[in-house]
């Protein structure tokens, strides 16, 4: 680090909901920003999702049901850092979001049958800007994710709950970070094209 470069370090945080106006703004960017970069590592597009009113974006961040975490940079010393994904106090370079399995229920979303029984819940883009990348900040959000799972309230009770995370199956980064963090492959397959991979969070 030269003398003129800033002192960087990383909070994960929640968005809390309601969100304020800024952190929907920071997460659509950041969001746009994860689509444009890493394209193969989504099942949705950049195309598609740039055309979302502000009222989708609102609705997507602001539901009980589900949350988000993200990485934002907090620095000391000059504010100098290269490209960034927004140019807010408190830029956003990772995050992730994990939805309930009462959400799962409610928009019928396809879960292996294999889990039948469990309280699953569903991690959908655990992502971090590559210009932060090798600093484990990805395991800092699936840490997070996994508290916010075991501390959920669910209506059915406190059975086993167990995180699902669908993965391209050529994304082979992916899946090693997965598997790095714990989770094991079923051998069943809900989307074409796709893994799924489990990891129990309360036994």
């Amino acid at each position: 680090m030269t003398p003129n470069s800033p002192d960087i370090t990383y909070n994960v945080v929640p968005i809390l909901v309601p969100a304020a106006d800024n952190h929907i703004w920071n997460y659509k960017e950041l969001r746009l920003t994860s689509l444009k970069l890493d394209l193969a590592a989504f099942s949705s597009s950049y195309e598609r999702e740039v055309q979302f009113t502000d009222d989708t974006w609102r609705e997507r961040v602001n539901n009980t049901q589900k949350v988000t975490v993200v990485a934002e940079i907090t620095m000391t010393g000059p504010s100098h850092f290269g490209e960034c994904p927004n140019a807010y106090e408190k830029p956003w370079v990772g995050m992730a979001t994990t939805i309930s399995h009462q959400m799962l229920l409610d928009f019928k979303l396809p879960f292996p049958k294999s889990l039948d029984g469990l309280l699953v819940y569903a991690l959908n883009g655990l992502w971090v800007h590559p210009g932060h990348r090798g600093k484990g900040l990805a395991k800092r959000l699936h840490q997070s994710t996994i508290d916010w799972v075991k501390a959920h309230h669910d209506v059915e009770g406190n059975q086993k709950k167990v995180l699902l995370a669908l993965v391209k199956a050529d994304n082979v980064a992916a899946i090693s970070l997965y598997r790095t963090l714990g989770y094991k492959v079923i051998e069943e397959e809900i989307h074409p094209g796709s893994l799924s991979l489990t990891l129990p969070v309360i036994e």
